[in-house]
């Protein structure tokens, strides 16, 4: 059978346009279209897998775990104190690095996990004793007192006040020897000779004595002297005297360590020091 061409015509326009319909319908079904996959970038270095990496235990046997932690965080490394204290101190250390930087880890901990240097020695040292002299110093004559009289252990420490001050006369006004153990304290209270006050006296204290390593100085500290004394006219005595924190005295030397004025008299104290044994 033949069909006119109008309608061969007509027939193949529907037959393409139900191609593109099936075809818009099978898009629409489907979704839209994945992107076009990126290409890879410029130097990308994948992570490393996970079996690159170890994980150790170590034992500090001189420092502390937290101490070392810190030490080795320069390291890229997970560092984990565990909770575990064994004297007192944190002593294990978990390290997980990469393979490569574990030697390194490893020779850093023995580094610094080491003792502690040795502390030298301190010379033992049971007893010392402390010359405590109290002089006077006159404008003019001085006051007559028999007992007062410079002794010659301290003619040296008169000829050096003499070259420092213009008082003209000195009188030793008292001198206590004091034999005490190491690292001890003093408070002692004393009379003063040529006083007018005949119930003057004195307080002469320390918090601690310590003899150096070597033995070759006494330091006293929170050294405190102090006189009490009645003037006449006045109602009740009259404190006078000074302290200092810290005083190193040369062993067996005399040193002036300050002095204060008692109503018109001007007190210095001397002070020897030296280790018995």
């Amino acid at each position: 059978m033949k069909y006119p061409a109008n309608k061969i015509v007509l027939f193949a326009v529907l037959m393409t346009l139900l191609a593109m319909t099936g075809n818009l319908t099978a898009q629409n079904n489907a979704g839209p279209a994945p992107p076009p996959a990126a290409p890879p970038a410029q130097g990308f270095i994948p992570p490393p897998p996970p079996d690159d990496w170890v994980t150790k235990f170590f034992e500090m046997k001189n420092v502390d775990a937290g101490t070392m932690k810190s030490i080795l965080s320069i390291f890229r490394a997970d560092l984990v104190v565990p909770s575990v204290i064994a004297d007192g101190r944190f002593r294990i250390l978990s390290v997980h690095a990469p393979k490569e930087i574990m030697p390194a880890i490893e020779d850093t901990i023995a580094r610094f996990d080491v003792p502690p240097p040795p502390q030298p020695a301190r010379a033992s040292v049971k007893s010392i004793e402390v010359t405590v002299q109290v002089l006077g110093a006159y404008d003019g004559a001085a006051p007559s007192c028999t007992t007062c009289t410079i002794p010659a252990s301290l003619q040296p420490v008169i000829t050096q006040l003499q070259k420092n001050f213009s008082y003209k006369n000195y009188l030793s006004l008292d001198t206590q020897l004091y034999r005490l153990t190491d690292r001890t304290s003093l408070s002692s209270v004393n009379s003063l000779a040529a006083m007018n006050d005949t119930a003057a006296t004195y307080n002469i204290s320390w918090s601690l004595a310590n003899a150096s390593t070597d033995k070759s100085s006494i330091q006293l500290n929170s050294l405190k002297f102090g006189a009490d004394v009645s003037f006449p006219g006045s109602h009740g005595s009259t404190h006078f005297g000074f302290d200092t924190s810290q005083v190193q005295i040369p062993a067996d030397q005399q040193i002036v360590i300050g002095k204060t004025t008692v109503g018109t008299i001007t007190v210095f104290l001397v002070i020897r020091a030296k280790v018995l044994d």
